[in-house]
């Protein structure tokens, strides 16, 4: 690799995800939609996977 010149990691091959690491649902006070619907939409829209944020809430 020529010095200075940054990669294209997406032209290697490999299997890729598309997911979101933050987002929030009404639980949070902040956010428009339930959980469900928040799950479907990104369900529906080819997530692989998908963190919900929501404030002051923890579960495992």
């Amino acid at each position: 690799m020529e010095k200075g010149k940054l990669r294209n990691p997406y032209s290697r091959q490999g299997r890729w995800f598309k997911g979101n690491l933050h987002t929030h649902t009404t639980r949070s006070g902040d956010g428009e939609f339930s959980p469900q619907e928040v799950i479907e939409w990104y369900k529906s829209h080819g997530y692989d996977f998908l963190a919900i944020t929501d404030h002051n809430h923890f579960t495992t």
